[in-house]
C-alpha cells in the first residue's frame, strides 16, 4: 500500500511492508529540484522542464502581485522576474553546493 502525502511542496510517500507492518518513509523534493539538477548535469530535455516550472510558479506568484495592487504588463513582468529571480537562486545554490 504506498500512500502520497503533499505539504507545502515537499512531498513524503509513506510505503507500508504488509509482510512485517513497518513503515518506511521516503523523502522526495519538489519538482523544481529534479528540473534543476537535471538541467546542472546535462540532462536532454532539462532545460524546457525547468522554464515550464518557471512558467508554472509565475502563475502562483501572479495572484499575491495582484493582490498588492500590480495590474495588466507591470502584473505579468513581475510575476515573470520573481520566478526567473528564484531559478537562477536555485540554479546558483545547486551549482555552489556541488562544487
Amino acid at each position: 500500500m504506498l500512500l502520497l502525502l503533499e505539504l507545502g511542496g515537499i512531498s513524503a510517500s509513506i510505503a507500508r511492508n504488509t509482510s512485517n507492518m513497518e513503515l518506511t518513509y521516503l523523502e522526495h523534493g519538489p519538482p523544481t529540484d529534479y528540473a534543476i539538477s537535471a538541467f546542472v548535469e546535462g540532462q536532454p530535455g532539462s532545460s524546457l522542464r525547468v522554464v515550464n516550472l518557471t512558467l508554472q510558479r509565475s502563475l502562483l506568484i501572479l495572484p499575491g502581485l495582484y493582490v498588492v495592487g500590480l495590474r495588466n504588463k507591470d502584473l505579468i513582468l513581475a510575476s515573470l522576474s520573481a520566478s526567473c529571480s528564484i531559478t537562477l537562486g536555485l540554479l546558483a545554490w545547486y551549482k555552489w553546493s556541488r562544487t
